[in-house]
């Protein structure tokens, strides 16, 4: 006979009833630790030559890097001395440049320094003669050990004043002219957040007549080495001008803020060709994990440019990589036959019918991204890792693990050691309950009342 608790599921704004189902399999994947780094180029026109100034952009999370304890005064404090080095390499293998930019960053307690949230950003600037380019970048920290690299193919680097030229595109939040004139880089090695509101492609130019066009397109394509499948999207075509006499202005503020980019307007000398932007906008909903395909073409011409980037789900919860596992650990929220139907498939039939599932629950549905599907599986994460005993390797089926996942985190915590067993209380304000959980005769804490607050 199946043993059912019947509780209440929070998660945003809805509210649900599970059922207790049989055991999840053993999990057969690797979690991320969250040693993420990330490079990108950004190629303008300098405004005063007929050079280009590259920026190399990079962020990482805190806990890619090395930190040192700094006791004083009783107080300890951490710091961590990045080394982001850049090398510019000619088309003969000739080093050009070679720069380096080191930043200082202090936390005030251990737990910041192995933060897979929080990241540090950085940039090196370099004034360019046109030609063509090897980039490398290179990471390392205050014991100039070598923490990540990253290397841009060949890029040329053409002159905008004397050549039509559509540059190597930027990724940013969306660009409205009307309503804003900055915006913030997405630093992802040439990628879109999955949870964006919105995105542009920025494409800096020069043309000859204020209303030269560009023909763009877009293609989507699913990420075949992905389980998940999030459906398809039509190419997206059209014809754009330039945002005319305006160029992209770096501004950096410190290594805890990700950089922001401002347009400023300049207008070429006589006998130059103009600059501009090209503005590709990206809306939400047409935002989903796997690969675009980006051309640009100038029409009546043959100056094109093709890339490819990704849209980037950063922090997905690591047990998405499994939707046969991601629907085992949906047996609180769903009755038997839900349950029944949601776990029978191929891992991409899965991955559809968890997608179909959430979509109801979705508090932002003009966007792809799902909060509430988002939240969900990263408390089913984090009770995975947190709340394994001696019975169960897989804490998502320990009882703090059922409550957690159901409730999130408590509003407050207690915890008493006894001579035979160890109690502890967990309250929920919001829910007005508590629950309450005591040590069996092997250590594993097992809920025994669920009390009504008043």
């Amino acid at each position: 006979m199946k043993y059912k608790i019947f509780l209440f599921f929070i998660i945003l704004t809805n509210t649900f009833l599970y059922a207790q189902r049989g055991n999840l399999r053993d999990l057969k994947f690797q979690l991320d630790f969250g040693k993420r780094f990330y490079s990108d180029i950004m190629i303008l026109p300098d405004t005063s030559s007929d050079s280009v100034i590259a920026t190399v952009f990079y962020k990482t999370t805190y806990q890619t890097l090395t930190f040192t304890l700094n006791p004083k005064n009783g107080i300890d404090t951490y710091s961590a001395v990045p080394n982001f080095e850049v090398e510019f390499k000619d088309s003969d293998g000739i080093i050009r440049k070679r720069i380096f930019r080191e930043d200082t960053i202090t936390v005030n307690n251990y737990d910041e320094t192995v933060s897979d949230d929080d990241y540090i950003y950085g940039y090196v600037s370099a004034k360019m003669k046109p030609g063509k380019y090897s980039v490398s970048g290179t990471l390392r920290c205050s014991n100039s050990q070598l923490m990540k690299n990253k290397i841009f193919p060949l890029v040329d680097f053409k002159n905008f004043q004397n050549e039509l030229v559509i540059s190597e595109p930027v990724l940013t939040s969306s660009l409205e002219p009307d309503r804003n004139n900055s915006v913030t880089p997405y630093l992802l090695g040439f990628g879109v957040p999955f949870s964006s509101k919105g995105a542009s492609i920025l494409i800096p130019v020069s043309y000859k007549n204020d209303f030269d066009k560009f023909k763009c397109t877009l293609k989507y394509t699913k990420s075949k080495d992905k389980p998940f499948d999030w459906g398809d999207i039509a190419p997206i075509t059209g014809s754009i001008v330039p945002i005319i006499n305006t160029t992209l202005k770096n501004e950096f503020i410190n290594p805890s803020a990700n950089p922001a980019l401002s347009l400023i307007s300049f207008h070429s000398d006589s006998g130059f060709f103009n600059q501009g932007l090209l503005n590709i906008h990206l809306t939400s909903d047409k935002i989903l994990p796997g690969t675009y395909e980006l051309i640009v073409v100038r029409e009546n011409s043959k100056d094109s440019l093709k890339r490819y980037f990704n849209v980037i789900w950063e922090n997905m919860p690591v047990v998405l990589m499994d939707p046969e596992y991601a629907a085992g650990a949906m047996y609180y929220i769903l009755t038997d036959e839900e349950y029944d139907k949601m776990t029978d498939g191929s891992p991409q039939v899965i991955s559809r019918k968890i997608i179909d599932y959430w979509k109801e629950k979705d508090p932002t549905k003009t966007t792809a991204y799902n909060e509430a599907m988002a939240e969900y599986f990263k408390r089913v994460v984090y009770a995975m890792q947190n709340f394994k005993n001696k019975n169960s390797k897989d804490g998502v089926k320990t009882d703090k693990g059922k409550v957690y996942i159901l409730y999130g985190p408590p509003t407050l915590t207690n915890k008493e050691l006894g001579e035979k067993q160890n109690s502890e209380v967990w309250k929920y304000d919001k829910i007005k309950k508590e629950f309450i959980f005591k040590t069996d005769g092997n250590g594993n804490y097992i809920l025994i009342s669920v009390n009504d607050l008043k």
